[in-house]
């Protein structure tokens, strides 16, 4: 004996052609989203505390921190997260976000668009002259993603190296 099987409420899959874009979420609400995600892990916090008691052995606090190779938040969830990272890291450090600095040559439009919405000093150039070692006091803290570029942070922007 056969039975039938009958679909209720069945909704039949457009071609794609036919469907609309999703929309994708404000940068500035994916960012904070990153954050909240970091917050709820313990290595956030670990990292921080971390982070505090280097600084903390320091004899000159940061005053300022350059950020090299962030990556473009636009185009990249890690990049997003490490960017949710730096500003936490300035609340940890009570630097403002106006004495930040960032450089990466992918940024796009909408990435700069972000940094300015949230008070980030984007930089055009890594080796524009407005930026030289002697705008960056020694007591600038540098963030930077990739090892490689540690020489590259003494030599143009005169930082030490906290980690």
């Amino acid at each position: 004996m056969a039975t039938s099987f009958k679909y209720h409420d069945f909704t039949p899959v457009l071609p794609r052609r036919k469907r609309k874009p999703a929309q994708r979420p404000q940068l500035l609400t994916l960012v904070k989203q990153a954050a909240e995600e970091l917050n709820k892990q313990d290595w956030n916090a670990s990292c921080q505390r971390l982070l505090q008691d280097r600084l903390d052995a320091l004899s000159v606090p940061p005053t300022k921190i350059v950020c090299l190779g962030l990556g473009s938040p636009c185009a990249s969830a890690n990049s997003r997260a490490q960017l949710a990272f730096l500003l936490e890291l300035c609340k940890t450090t009570a630097i403002e976000h106006a004495q930040v600095a960032l450089y990466d040559p992918v940024f796009s439009q909408e990435d700069a668009a972000l940094f300015e919405q949230l008070g980030l000093t984007l930089l055009a150039d890594k080796l524009a002259s407005r930026f030289s070692p002697s705008s960056y006091p020694s007591s600038s803290f540098c963030l930077l993603r990739t090892a490689g570029i540690h020489s590259t942070a003494q030599q143009y922007y005169g930082c030490r190296i906290v980690i």
